[in-house]
């Protein structure tokens, strides 16, 4: 979250495929994944931690690595968050997902964190798109409730699932497209 603080970042996906180790990529706002990402070295994991939104367009493949997806992430810097409404979408912290997630035995996590709780938060938002998760691990949807607990906190996918284990907490509505198979299912309120 520390560097690059004031600038916006482009780059090509094949850098990270290149590198033959897990990654992480933080963002003291939002995060757009616009280009497949395929990492192929064994057990590499995948780590995208934004301030606010985070976007997958495209698809994101590991090989048995794990997969972690954070929006409205409490390590942002919040004097580097963007104040008021985004054109299109308001200062929400979302995760929008139409590209297909793939994780191997690697594990897939979705979570809308609560924010830091000061002046430049987002309001907890929801897990969205049209995508498949496969793995053969475990899945775990998380939105964490925001500290006025006003906001409506949705998980709609409507891709197929099919994975090891499904985790789903503290989401007020849920909606899914084709479940192929869930070996183990956990709802938490």
């Amino acid at each position: 979250f520390g560097e690059s603080v004031n600038s916006n970042l482009d780059f090509d996906a094949d850098l990270l495929e290149g590198l033959g180790a897990s990654v992480t990529l933080q963002a003291n706002n939002t995060i757009v994944i616009d280009e497949v990402i395929n990492l192929t070295t064994a057990g590499a994991s995948l780590t995208l931690q934004a301030g606010r939104n985070i976007d997958i367009n495209a698809s994101i493949t590991t090989n048995n690595g794990s997969i972690v997806i954070i929006a409205n992430d409490t390590g942002a810097v919040n004097s580097r968050r963007t104040a008021g409404d985004f054109p299109g979408g308001g200062v929400t912290g979302n995760i929008d997902i139409s590209g297909d997630l793939t994780a191997g035995t690697g594990n897939i996590s979705l979570t809308i964190a609560a924010g830091s709780g000061t002046a430049n938060d987002g309001t907890v938002g929801s897990i969205t798109g049209n995508a498949e998760l496969t793995n053969s691990g475990s899945v775990t949807l998380n939105v964490v409730a925001d500290s006025g607990g006003s906001a409506t906190r949705d998980i709609s996918l409507t891709g197929a699932l099919q994975v090891g284990a499904l985790t789903i907490t503290n989401a007020d509505n849920v909606t899914f497209g084709a479940i192929t198979a869930i070996n183990d299912l956990t709802l938490t309120r």
